[in-house]
């Protein structure tokens, strides 16, 4: 048999937050008794998988939109990696990314579209 609840928003943000609250704590506990810290939030993500996903974009776009555009880029990736990778997955991935950004500062010209410049 099924039961309709009705909530108020004061009551759906206080469940929410105690939900938050007690997963926080489980993550915590687990990290203790491991002597670890608690996994990062996507254990399975890797250097080599964040460097695909760029390089796959840097490949696609080329130096057709410019050399500044490529490099925003690039540097929302670094971004979105620092979150979601471990500190020594990030230290190999930001090794990749420096050997990248010196490959684009070379190869690409600052114009929005060198034709000559594609990778």
């Amino acid at each position: 048999m099924k039961k309709i609840i009705r909530l108020t928003e004061s009551d759906l943000t206080r469940i929410v937050r105690r939900v938050i609250k007690e997963t926080d704590k489980e993550k915590i506990i687990q990290g203790i008794v491991n002597g670890k810290r608690s996994e990062p939030r996507y254990s399975e993500y890797t250097a080599e998988a964040a460097m695909d996903e760029v390089r796959s974009h840097v490949w696609g776009m080329g130096c057709s939109e410019g050399k500044d555009r490529l490099l925003q880029d690039v540097s929302r990736f670094v971004d979105e990696a620092q979150k979601e990778l471990s500190d020594e997955e990030f230290e190999k991935f930001q090794s990749e990314i420096d050997e990248l950004v010196q490959m684009i500062d070379e190869d690409c010209s600052e114009d929005e579209y060198d034709e000559d410049d594609n990778f």
